[in-house]
């Protein structure tokens, strides 16, 4: 049973926010300044690069995040996102990248790393505070795990992928025809 009943919290780099947004916002200007211009050629051409582009940005920037509840962390990686039980967790390493060990029901010990997360920069003084990733560690510290661990769960995300897999392929039929 938990220690405590937190709600979840979404951690992820500052850049996963902004980065997204201003080459969205770069993308939908070009959009909109060929369709003001009526170049209906380039907007034939040019929008799958752009909903591309749109793509990319979301699967590998907006979407990771690292999500921290109360007894369960979930890594939202790009394409595929694993539900971790705190019983499962054998250690949680916070450097540039936030890694958890994990125990399968064999014994085996394995690695994920967490595509977004907030790690700890390179180049840090003393008086710096703790990552925001740090909340993994502390809740997962706090957690008083009950002897019986649960599976990780495992699952491709289709939105985002069958979007890329769209886009790319729009993008390239606009270089055939």
């Amino acid at each position: 049973m938990a220690a405590n009943n937190w709600a979840p919290v979404v951690l992820k780099q500052a850049g996963g926010y902004w980065i997204p947004l201003v080459g969205w916002a770069f993308c939908a200007y070009l959009l909109i300044d060929a369709l003001v211009r009526g170049a209906w050629h380039v907007v034939g051409v040019g929008a799958p690069w752009l909903l591309l582009i749109a793509a990319v940005l979301y699967a590998l920037l907006w979407r990771p995040a690292l999500i921290v509840g109360t007894g369960t962390a979930t890594i939202r990686n790009p394409f595929v996102s694993y539900e971790l039980p705190f019983a499962d967790i054998v250690d949680v390493r916070i450097g540039p990248t936030v890694s958890v060990q994990l125990r399968d029901g064999g014994g085996r010990v394995y690695r994920l790393t967490s595509w977004n997360a907030p790690g700890t920069p390179k180049r840090r003084s003393k008086d710096d505070a703790q990552p925001d990733s740090q909340l993994l560690a502390d809740r997962w510290n706090a957690y008083e795990a009950d002897r019986r661990p649960e599976p990780v769960t495992r699952r491709l995300d289709l939105p985002p992928t069958a979007a890329l897999v769209v886009c790319a392929a729009w993008s390239a039929l606009s270089l055939v025809l």
